[in-house]
């Protein structure tokens, strides 16, 4: 590493006790646990906050997440965005009080994203065989994915 000019600061690995949390690539790592999750965008409004469209792009956009496990909890804003363009709103003009309805409703919700945690490591252990399959299964307005694994394991 010291030869390419690598120089490695603040390493940190499972098991370390200096902090619980490390920022991974964007994403929060929990050496604890050995899971990554992600930060919730700060949604924090009063009542009488006005939600324009550049509002909502602003918060679409803070959530980081490159591996895309939080996207079913994310379609919701993305969709009221479509809608305002649809509708030909201007940047700053308020939503209409039914998209200001469901995008409070989905803000009251999103905290919990980072309680969804990935395993950082998926499989543990000696397999002989592992069949990976990404299934895409269209929807109305979203394109969820799902994959599965077929994990044959070794005979002790």
């Amino acid at each position: 590493m010291n030869a390419a000019s690598f120089e490695l600061r603040f390493w940190a690995h499972t098991g370390t006790k200096h902090s619980e949390t490390q920022n991974v690539l964007g994403l929060k790592w929990d050496t604890e646990t050995d899971d990554l999750y992600c930060v919730s965008p700060e949604t924090d409004m009063g009542i009488s906050d006005t939600i324009s469209e550049r509002k909502l792009l602003s918060i679409v956009k803070s959530i980081y997440d490159p591996i895309g496990f939080t996207s079913p909890a994310t379609l919701l804003p993305k969709l009221l965005l479509q809608e305002a363009w649809r509708n030909k709103l201007d940047w700053d003009e308020e939503l209409t009080l039914d998209m200001q309805l469901r995008y409070r409703r989905w803000a009251k919700r999103i905290a919990l994203v980072e309680k969804c945690r990935i395993p950082r490591r998926i499989l543990y252990g000696n397999f002989k065989k592992l069949l990976y399959t990404y299934l895409l299964i269209l929807r109305l307005m979203g394109i969820p994915a799902v994959p599965f694994y077929d994990v044959k394991m070794k005979e002790r």
